[in-house]
């Protein structure tokens, strides 16, 4: 059984697969390229989420955050003051203690 290149049913069915060749080639390009704009789309947005966060913290988070680090280094500070404070009570006991 060989095949007659100039039979027509032959030439039909090489057109049919060529123009679902030809279809599928632009289908995929158009998957390949919708793959390529949809990454683009998806680094732009995480971008923007990135961006916005960012800056929400810088105008809204930021004050609050310098606040309360400010409140707790005063705490900090007002615990050592007491400690020295207690130390020189001590001493100041201690002076006293030593009088007759």
């Amino acid at each position: 059984m060989s095949v007659d290149i100039n039979d027509e049913e032959t030439r039909d069915l090489v057109k049919k697969t060529l123009a679902l060749t030809e279809e599928n080639n632009r289908i995929l390009r158009g998957i390949r390229s919708s793959a390529r704009w949809g990454r683009f789309f998806s680094i732009v947005w995480w971008i923007i989420i990135i961006a916005v966060s960012g800056a929400a913290y810088y105008y809204y988070l930021q004050p609050y955050v310098e606040k309360a680090t400010e409140i707790y280094n005063q705490i900090g500070m007002s615990g050592q003051q007491a400690e020295s404070y207690g130390a020189q009570f001590a001493e100041f006991l201690k002076q006293f203690g030593n009088q007759p």
